[in-house]
């Protein structure tokens, strides 16, 4: 993956991180991230974060069309977006470059960000879960990893809490992200089964002696289904987090 910058050059492709590698295994849909962090304000840190918050904006700016009643554009990247499939696209291309950064400084509240940003935009939408979880996955294989690094200490008697790589701070708006985004999920599912339900009703769709027998019980499970991928969003981060918040 490369980083593109204002000046129609390009970073170098990473190579893969010595510290991450055994937590990444694991990880196996996240890119291999950059050997070592970007250099504090070294020009391809600078252009990292223009590539990425120019993305961002484009996504916010993508949301808010949605809205608008102009949307007639030609550009498809232009357009408001449709689905949260389309959004799952694009934020899923900006957290795999947050995370070949291999920067940790970034990587923390670039991730933050898009986490809010899953939250914030996942009510506008009918409940889609394939996309939903998977990015959900995505984003918590990187938080866990995160969370699970400790700093290079080399003081004798630091504390675990100063050489967790993850601030208390951090872990605490991670934990209430991960929390906010599970209440939302189950608010916006619940939401489309009454629709559909109220959607039935209304056209007349009632169990008869010509109903599937099973098809109440699929659709049951199918619920139980849902309800039990949503219970399990960010379940490595949460896990981490209350061995570390208890």
């Amino acid at each position: 993956m490369e980083f593109v910058q204002n000046e129609g050059q390009s970073l170098p492709s990473p190579a893969p991180s010595s510290s991450l590698t055994a937590a990444t295994t694991s990880a196996s849909s996240l890119p291999t991230p950059r050997h070592y962090p970007l250099k504090p304000g070294s020009q391809k840190e600078i252009a990292f974060i223009n590539y990425v918050d120019s993305k961002i904006l484009h996504i916010n700016r993508r949301y808010a069309k949605k809205f608008s009643s102009g949307r007639d554009e030609i550009d498809e990247e232009a357009r408001g977006y449709d689905d949260f499939e389309n959004v799952v696209e694009d934020l899923e291309h900006v957290l795999d470059a947050i995370w070949v950064s291999g920067t940790p400084t970034l990587q923390i509240p670039y991730l933050l960000s898009l986490a809010g940003l899953i939250a914030e935009f996942l009510p506008a939408f009918p409940f889609n879960e394939g996309p939903t979880m998977h990015l959900v996955d995505k984003m918590d294989q990187a938080f866990a990893i995160l969370l699970s690094q400790r700093k290079d200490s080399m003081l004798p008697f630091a504390s675990d809490a100063s050489n967790q790589l993850v601030s208390v701070t951090d872990r605490v708006r991670i934990r209430s992200v991960i929390e906010s985004t599970r209440v939302i999920a189950v608010e916006a599912s619940t939401k489309d089964r009454a629709s559909a339900d109220t959607q039935d009703a209304s056209e007349g769709f009632t169990e008869s002696e010509y109903d599937e027998p099973t098809s109440a019980d699929s659709n049951v499970q199918g619920r139980n289904s849902l309800n039990m991928s949503i219970s399990r969003m960010y379940e490595r981060s949460l896990s981490i987090l209350g061995d570390s918040l208890g």
